[in-house]
């Protein structure tokens, strides 16, 4: 069982394949990597292991103002990680892509298998 925001848990008794990342033939997974704070979050715990809100919101904002050249502030950390909570990170542990649980503050990552990690170390590259 994978665990998820409140109102996100999936049962214990759910089948094996539920659990699984979506493969490349899965639309899913593109709707989910078509935003680039969610393909960011997954490379990052990919790369670095488990993180806190926190420390991916510290994490996104500092990658935001080194694409856009602006600084950020404390607004803008505190409404990354409101997107994290409320959008990102529920739709990403739906799909199986992490494990999300919010009451402990933690944001752990899966196998997301070889295919789906070349392809977000792809979209990551070229954004460079």
């Amino acid at each position: 069982m994978r665990d998820t925001t409140e109102g996100h848990d999936h049962p214990p008794e759910q089948d094996a394949e539920s659990d699984q990342a979506p493969g490349l033939a899965d639309d899913d997974l593109y709707r989910a990597l078509a935003a680039t704070e969610r393909r960011r979050v997954l490379y990052v715990l990919q790369e670095s292991g488990e993180q806190t809100v926190g420390q991916l919101a510290t994490l996104l904002a500092g990658w935001e103002a080194s694409t856009s050249g602006r600084m950020r502030d404390s607004r803008d950390h505190d409404r990354i990680a409101i997107e994290l909570v409320h959008v990102h990170l529920p739709m990403l542990a739906d799909l199986g892509l992490l494990t999300f649980h919010q009451e402990a503050d933690r944001v752990r990552p899966v196998e997301i298998g070889a295919a789906v990690a070349d392809l977000l170390e792809q979209s990551i590259d070229a954004e460079q």
